[in-house]
């Protein structure tokens, strides 16, 4: 795994090699799932749907591969968002 920021722009890099062809597929159907429930957050957070889009995913035999990249100050912006949110509906009224 990588991460880091390069060019004013965050990245992920995770590869992977599972145990068999079979975990590997089923590790990325699982991952596929996580970027399906960003997607679906679209309609609170249009911004979170853009970036679970931007999500490379790549299964080849063991392999598994997976690569993010997005704007730094951006993300920041997204994330501080949804904390706020988050918080605001957690406090009592």
């Amino acid at each position: 795994m990588a991460a880091g920021e390069k060019e004013e722009k965050f990245y992920l890099e995770v590869n992977l090699t599972a145990k068999s062809a079979e975990a590997a597929e089923n590790i990325g159907k699982m991952l596929r799932g996580i970027i399906a429930f960003g997607m679906l957050a679209g309609e609170e957070h249009p911004k979170l749907a853009e970036m679970a889009r931007a999500v490379e995913l790549y299964v080849q035999g063991k392999e598994v591969k997976v690569y993010f990249s997005w704007n730094s100050d951006e993300i920041y912006v997204v994330l501080k968002e949804i904390w706020q949110k988050r918080n605001h509906k957690a406090a009592p009224e």
